[in-house]
């Protein structure tokens, strides 16, 4: 089952939902429009008694000052680019740097400060895509030009 709720709103004003998807046995997961984070996850423990086993926010203040990534979809990279560069085909590229001289999870805008990302439910699945991070934008996004 997929449910779609009011989150809360962007400083810009726009609205965010989440997306509780929910199986046969009664777990669910929520996910956020909001750079696909994971708000909540529900499962069951030894006792058959349900909890919310993330550590999530309860608006969107918080995930979008928060530093720790809590329940984000992290990208365009997962983990840090050592001096913020690489080098692909002879060519060095310079990234944004964000983590001392390291470049980490995707630099200065990553995935989880994402927004405009669509849920399209149909029966038992759901997808969720965002047409903000087209390779052209994200290459802008990490690039030092």
């Amino acid at each position: 089952m997929i449910e779609k709720s009011y989150f809360d709103k962007m400083p810009s004003g726009e609205d965010i939902f989440s997306y509780k998807l929910t199986n046969t046995s009664g777990s669910s997961v929520k996910i956020l429009t909001l750079g696909g984070r994971i708000n909540e996850i529900n499962v069951p423990d030894k006792n058959g008694n349900f909890a919310d086993v993330v550590c999530g926010f309860d608006n969107a203040n918080d995930y979008l000052n928060d530093s720790a990534y809590q329940g984000a979809l992290i990208g365009r990279f997962g983990n840090r680019i050592k001096d913020a560069k690489f080098t692909l085909d002879g060519v060095e590229y310079k990234l944004f740097v964000n983590n001392g001289k390291n470049h980490l999870h995707g630099g200065k805008i990553g995935f989880d400060k994402g927004f405009g990302m669509q849920g399209h439910g149909k029966l038992a699945e759901i997808c969720f895509s965002s047409f903000r991070f087209l390779a052209l934008t994200w290459m802008k996004d990490i690039l030092v030009i």
